[in-house]
């Protein structure tokens, strides 16, 4: 038999386990600060935070016009300071959302990193300007824990959706 013939059986091909292979999934990178398009996120964050207050001054307005017309105006300063952490809640989701999918666009690769520091860039914003307030309440407490965590969750979906769409190079 030549040399390096099996003598005609043919080994079973060796399966590598998927720890065993180089190629990591994307999300299991560690992040860098040179992956992190600053400007974006800073901008981002911006752009975040003046549709939030925009979304909470909108739905203060529609309810004052539409849905409880005819109220003082400490009636309704109460009822946004209400308000407003359930607007944080339910339209603040989306609006991270849908920045960072529009950050994430530009440059798939870089989206996790840049959406991770428009969310670091949100809480050093408004965490402090929410405690200067004063003490949060338990239940203001409870809605900032859930505001943080839905806006973090949406960052990092709307990273996922944005590298979903990435056009691989050709080697």
């Amino acid at each position: 038999m030549p040399a390096g013939s099996s003598g005609g059986l043919s080994a079973a091909p060796v399966r590598k386990k998927r720890q065993d292979t180089a190629h990591r999934r994307r999300y299991t990178r560690t992040m860098r600060r040179r992956d992190i398009r600053w400007g974006a996120a800073l901008g981002g964050m911006l752009l975040a935070e003046v549709a939030q207050i925009a979304a909470a001054f909108a739905w203060v307005a529609l309810y004052s016009y539409l849905i409880h017309p005819g109220e003082t105006p400490a009636f309704y300063q109460r009822y946004a300071e209400l308000a407003g952490p359930w607007v944080s809640v339910l339209a603040g989701t989306p609006i991270f959302y849908l920045v960072c999918r529009w950050i994430g666009a530009g440059i798939p690769a870089r989206a996790w990193p840049t959406a991770m520091a428009l969310f670091g860039f949100f809480v050093l914003l408004d965490l402090p300007l929410t405690l200067s307030a004063g003490a949060p309440s338990p239940r203001l407490a409870g809605f900032m824990a859930a505001s943080y965590l839905l806006k973090l969750l949406a960052c990092h979906l709307a990273d996922r959706s944005a590298a979903r769409n990435e056009v691989a190079e050709p080697a």
